[in-house]
This record gives structure tokens, C-alpha cells and sequence, in this order.
């Protein structure tokens, strides 16, 4: 079955470089040297992409400002920030319960691209498939697509 709607990890995922960018001060410069994963995001295109990030809010306007300028055609139709400086399991739990399951998304359209472990895990515990980034999952992603 071909998802409807991904549910993108940014950190990890999105981002390729994250193991160096991380340590990019201030945010407002390092938005602008990350590397993102463009074979993912030429993957993504035609599906409904939610990204939900452990970020925390308080940088959401730089990321959103900068993946606008840098890679636009990535269309998210809505992104999700930390704002409880949680966990990311915590954080993207609660972004699940709080806006996407409330809005009467069913589970079973969704699948997550997601780097942590523990993230993959719940979302499994909430009917979510998921799986990390890989060039496999890229293809499988394309394939669907077509």
C-alpha cells in the first residue's frame, strides 16, 4: 500500500550532515550550511509531507526560512516543532496526539521516515510504519509514487 501522508523527521533524516551542522552557531548560520538529503526530497514529491522535528520552536522560523530558500520544492504541509524541550519519542508523541490524530488521520495512511530508534517505536505502538532513511527506502518511496 502506497502512503498517503510522511511523516518526516528533519534531524537525522532530512539532514545529512547532521553529525558536523549540529555544532553550527548560531542557528541562523548553520540553517544555511546543513546539507539536505536531496534524493529524499525529489522522493517526497507528490506525497502530503508532515515534518515533525525535536527543534525546538524557538528555532522554527529559521528552518522553515531557510528549507524555503534552499529546497523549495520540498512542500510540507505542516511542520511541527518542540515546544516542551522533550525527548524527541515525547515530543513527536505528543505532536501525533495533539494535531495529526485529532484531525481524523487514519494511522494506517501514514509512514514515517524517522532516525531515532525510539521515535520508530512509538509511532509503531501507534499504527504507524516506519523506518530509518536509507537509499532503499528512497527507491521504495519512488516506486510507490509511480
Amino acid at each position: 500500500m502506497r502512503p498517503e501522508i510522511i511523516l518526516l523527521d528533519l534531524n537525522y533524516t532530512l539532514i545529512g550532515d547532521q553529525q558536523t551542522s549540529r555544532y553550527i552557531r548560531p542557528i541562523e548560520r548553520r540553517v544555511e550550511l546543513e546539507e539536505y538529503r536531496l534524493d529524499l526530497v525529489e522522493a517526497l514529491a507528490g506525497y502530503r509531507v508532515f515534518m515533525l522535528t525535536a527543534r525546538p520552536e524557538r528555532q522554527k522560523a529559521a528552518t522553515l526560512g531557510a528549507m524555503g530558500r534552499r529546497i523549495p520544492e520540498l512542500v510540507l504541509e505542516r511542520a511541527y516543532f518542540n515546544t516542551h524541550d522533550e525527548l524527541p519519542p515525547d515530543a513527536k508523541r505528543r505532536m501525533l496526539k495533539t494535531y495529526i490524530l485529532p484531525d481524523g488521520i487514519d494511522p494506517a495512511i501514514c509512514f514515517a521516515i524517522e532516525s531515532n530508534p525510539k521515535t520508530r517505536s512509538m509511532y509503531s505502538v501507534n499504527g504507524i510504519k516506519a523506518a530509518p532513511y536509507s537509499a532503499r527506502l528512497v527507491e521504495r518511496l519512488e516506486a510507490a509514487r509511480e
